[in-house]
């Protein structure tokens, strides 16, 4: 049938066709061109609306067009083009002063944005009845609209786009119309004409309309909500708090739009709407309407709270003041979440928190229960002093230990161990024994002190032995045991201590050191400082969620005046997220005071909190670095960056970026910590880059309770956020199904990671870009281990191409090994040297080669490597012995600026102006000198022109590759001229 029609159509083209062109008087130019359309073209969508082109244009297809039409493409379809053409060509003969039909219909459109057959009378009469709506003619405008849908499809799609026309007759005509997924967005659209005329007809329409259709037409019924509403009233108010509830599940739905339907359904008083509002106090999309619902009506502390914190809000004016009073709301909303969990259970504390040593003297640590045989040979060390005045043939009394040890050595061993210690340690010091040692323990508690001490330094390995056996033997006296080993380390004898334990597994000799070093801590903490509130601060919580009992929470402000490198602190495992709030409110606590005393609270906070915890510090160092009475103390605070983990050392990396005071400051504490961990800076830099929790595949699970979600870095190095199925949704709220504790976690850990996730990416672009300039080596063994392991690293390695030894090139494949251009396996030994090869040390033929495989593999690099522009310098530039091709190209200061500081050049200043910028490389000093000088305030111009770059050496000595680079940078000015 479709076929056939459509050859009667296009046969009848023809003919017109070559009519027109033998000259025929009705020929144009929009016909011409009407008709040229349908020639030769195959049966598609397409050639449909070129069809009623044609039969617009030509008029005598236009009976026979409109059946075809309606077999092809259903009512549905002439509905939805007629909308979009009854816009698009409304507002050309606004702009324009007529309809110009060559423009609407003969441009290339989309298949969602086909045209249709829209003839000028039909569109007059449309307007004619708008306008004599707006001088409220209502009858001859109803009777004009509705002429207009008799006959055609055309016709019925202006009617319905028109229906608002129409009243109440809308709803006997939508009652008539099929049931189909085409016309509901116009069956839609047709809700404000029923709230116009309300009766039992269009409520019962409106509802039914409602109650078929998703929660995304809230959307559209944001502008009319209140008509509707007062229309819907007691009878249709379910089917209203029905999409309401839904809402929340639905990422489509926008949250003005779902405030305004709350809004307007607030005025319907039914059991439904106050169980909706009820439950959803703490929404995020209706919780201040439906609190200020129930503060109106009843008595509840809650909805009081969040109505009050509404109002304040909403008071508030600036958009800085109003970004500060979300954060107070947010803050103040997640606080409330985390009052409401379950204390924890004192089974659930850990150990250190339910008996800490300071306060419990015979408290040990949980530790395993076990027996190991570890062989050690014991010895007798007696000195000539020893044995002179020692008859052997005379007798010897029992409390000369050390005569009993001349004449009867290693046998009389026993013997003394069972002798009080005051009067056997003088022998026992000579005896290397693992028992003997344990022996020794006693003598800490008496005068003989400081003789225990000097036998553990004289016989480390034999101590360690004996002090490891008496730790994990029940039937010891264990705590003395740990404090003696304490003693042992601090000698700086962990190593031997390690040996000892060999035998009992790395976990249980990790555990016992552990338990060691806690239990040295005997001192009393200080008292609470008179500035600090505790009931004041957010609550801490285990990672199960549970909340910290108050005692709880002391001791662990207790172990933070101990200092940051307290083991304890390592030992207690808290949720990182109230962790980060609980030491980000403490440190405010300790600003506003203005306490120039209890000096542990920076260094607490940067070893135990978050990257929000040392934005925190960082933030207030460069608040204190503006003021001269305060410099001091912003020095100090990034001095105690030192303490924490690689959060604080991007921190530290950043500010030496930055240049200035702080930035020294930094520099000297990266320093130190690379010292400290045995690391070069660039290691140290590597190790730096933060996990952020990833897990190996460089993702994160956010748990909702019965939803969940991923979020990965994207190629475009911007978080992407992946629903349970994979597929990437823009946003994702809370919802009142979701377990709330665990929804404002996740929450909270999808904000941090947003803002923390593309920073760190970028940065390692950079760094990664810079290693390649610059031929920064790894050895293979540290660069699987801190670059291809690493969660976001490793998602950049996996987008280079690496160099091996002399040149062996090879990328990361999925699994985390080295695979060649033919997909084998490379063997690297782990004394291997890797590299980042630039675009210069390759070949054409093997850059083709690796850029085929990239394409293949769907692999987009993060900065170019492959394919890389490279530039060489002409003659021009060798004969004026600079980079000057650039120069004369407009452009701003700003941009300038902007992208050599991105590239890591340094900015040069003179008498308060930039004068130029210098990018170092390893044996040359590249310089940019602008032409006019960048000042500021009142001497500030932006418009600038391109300079020059010198070397301080002729043109032919500078290596090409830095000449290339130095280029590369410059280039994009070049680009964004030409186009």
């Amino acid at each position: 049938m479709l076929e056939r029609e459509w050859a009667q159509i296009r046969d009848a083209a023809k003919s017109d066709l070559a009519a027109i062109k033998a000259g025929a008087p009705q020929g144009d130019d929009a016909t011409r061109a009407a008709l040229e359309l349908l020639e030769g073209k195959p049966l598609t969508r397409d050639p449909i609306a070129h069809g009623a082109v044609a039969a617009l244009l030509l008029g005598r297809l236009r009976d026979r067009l409109v059946p075809f039409w309606l077999t092809f493409g259903g009512p549905g379809f002439a509905l939805a083009c007629a909308v979009h053409e009854r816009r698009r060509i409304a507002t050309h003969a606004k702009n324009a002063g007529k309809i110009d039909l060559r423009v609407r219909w003969l441009e290339p459109r989309p298949d969602d944005k086909m045209p249709v057959a829209l003839d000028l009378p039909t569109w007059e009469t449309l307007n004619g009845a708008f306008r004599k709506l707006k001088k409220a003619d209502l009858p001859a405008a109803q009777e004009e609209a509705r002429s207009v849908r008799t006959g055609s499809p055309v016709g019925l799609a202006l009617w319905t786009s028109g229906i608002a026309l129409l009243g109440r007759e809308a709803a006997e005509d939508i009652r008539a119309l099929p049931a189909t997924p085409e016309l509901e967005p116009f069956i839609v659209a047709a809700l404000p004409a029923l709230a116009e005329d309300p009766c039992e007809l269009t409520r019962a329409v409106a509802i039914d309309v409602l109650e078929g259709s998703p929660p995304s037409i809230l959307n559209r019924l944001a502008k009319h909500a209140k008509d509707i509403a007062a229309l819907l009233d007691e009878e249709g108010a379910p089917a209203l708090v029905r999409l309401l509830t839904e809402a929340h599940q639905d990422t489509v739905v926008e949250a003005t739009a779902v405030k305004k339907v709350a809004e307007a359904l607030a005025a319907i008083d039914t059991p439904a709407v106050a169980t909706f509002f009820r439950a959803n106090i703490d929404s995020r999309l209706v919780g201040t309407v439906a609190a200020a619902w129930v503060t109106k009506r009843e008595k509840n502390p809650r909805a009081e709270a969040v109505h009050e914190r509404a109002l304040a809000e909403r008071g508030v004016r600036s958009k800085r003041a109003k970004k500060a009073a979300k954060k107070v709301a947010t803050r103040r909303k997640r606080e409330a979440i985390v009052e409401q969990a379950r204390e924890a259970t004192l089974e659930e504390l850990p150990w250190v928190l339910r008996e800490p040593p300071w306060h419990h003297p015979n408290a040990i640590p949980p530790l395993p229960e076990r027996h190991v045989d570890v062989p050690f040979e014991e010895k007798l060390h007696l000195t000539d002093a020893d044995r002179e005045g020692i008859d052997e043939a005379a007798e010897v009394d029992e409390d000369d230990a050390v005569g009993q040890l001349v004449k009867h050595g290693l046998a009389v061993v026993p013997a003394l161990l069972r002798q009080p210690i005051t009067s056997a340690i003088f022998g026992l010091r000579n005896v290397e024994s693992p028992r003997v040692a344990v022996k020794v323990i006693e003598a800490l508690a008496t005068p003989r002190k400081a003789i225990a001490k000097a036998y553990f330094r004289a016989y480390p390995k034999a101590t360690a032995v004996g002090l490891m056996a008496a730790a994990l033997d029940p039937k010891a006296k264990r705590r003395a045991a740990l404090e003696a080993l304490a003693i042992l380390l601090a000698e700086g004898f962990e190593e031997e201590v390690r040996e000892a334990g060999a035998a009992y597994g790395d976990d249980v000799t990790s555990a016992v050191i552990s338990a060691a070093k806690l239990v040295a801590q005997t001192t009393d903490a200080p008292a609470e400082p008179s500035w600090l509130d505790l009931a004041k601060l957010p609550s801490l919580q285990l990672p199960n969620g549970a909340r910290l009992p108050p005692e709880a929470a002391t001791h662990v402000l207790e172990m933070c005046t101990f200092g940051a490198s307290y083991p304890g602190l390592r030992e207690v495992a808290l949720d990182k997220v109230s962790t980060d709030a609980f030491l980000v409110a403490l440190l405010d606590a300790w600003v506003r005071s203005k306490s120039r005393t209890d000096d542990w609270v920076l260094p607490a906070v940067a070893a135990l909190g978050g990257p929000d915890a040392t934005r925190a510090i960082v933030a207030r160092a460069k608040e204190w670095n503006k003021e001269r009475t305060t410099r001091e103390r912003a020095l100090e605070a990034i001095q105690a960056l030192a303490e924490g983990g690689t959060s604080a050392i991007v921190a530290l990396g950043e500010l030496v970026r930055k240049g200035g005071a702080l930035g020294e400051r930094a520099n000297e504490v990266l320093a130190i910590v690379a010292r400290r961990e045995h690391l070069s800076t660039e290691e140290l830099a590597d190790i730096a880059v933060p996990t952020l929790d990833l897990d190996e595949r460089g993702r994160a699970t956010l748990d909702f309770g019965p939803r969940s979600f991923e979020i990965v870095l994207g190629d475009d190095l911007t978080p992407i956020i992946l629903d349970g199925e994979g597929h990437p949704v823009k946003t994702v709220r809370a919802l009142a199904s979701d377990d709330k504790s665990k929804a404002t976690a996740s929450l909270e850990r999808l904000k941090s990671l947003k803002k923390s996730m593309g920073e760190v990416a970028r940065g390692v672009s950079s760094r990664l870009e810079l290693a390649m300039i610059l031929g920064r080596t790894w050895l293979a063994s540290r660069f699987f281990a801190t670059i291809v392991e690493h969660p976001l690293i490793g998602r950049f390695a996996r987008r280079l191409v690496w160099s091996a030894g002399k040149g062996r090139l090879f990328r990361i494949a999925e699994d985390g090994t080295a695979a060649d251009e033919n997909d084998d396996l490379v063997e690297l030994a782990p004394r291997e040297t890797v590299r980042l090869p630039h675009t210069l040390d390759l070949p054409d033929s093997v850059q083709k080669t690796w850029g085929t495989i990239l394409t293949d593999y769907e692999i987009i690099q993060p900065f170019p490597q492959i394919g890389r522009p490279t530039f060489t310098p002409t003659e021009t530039e060798r004969k004026d012995n600079a980079l000057s091709r650039f120069a004369g190209i407009e452009t701003t200061q700003m941009a300038i600026q902007g992208r050599l500081l991105a590239r890591g050049w340094e900015r040069i200043a003179d008498g308060g102006f930039t004068s130029a910028y210098v990018r170092r490389f390893k044996s040359i000093t590249a310089q940019y000198t602008l032409v006019e000088p960048l000042g500021f305030g009142e001497n500030f111009v932006n418009e600038t022109k391109l300079g020059s770059v010198t070397f301080g050496v002729p043109l032919d000595r500078v290596p090409p590759l830095v000449f290339s680079e130095v280029a590369f940078d410059l280039h994009v000015f070049a680009e964004s001229a030409s186009s």
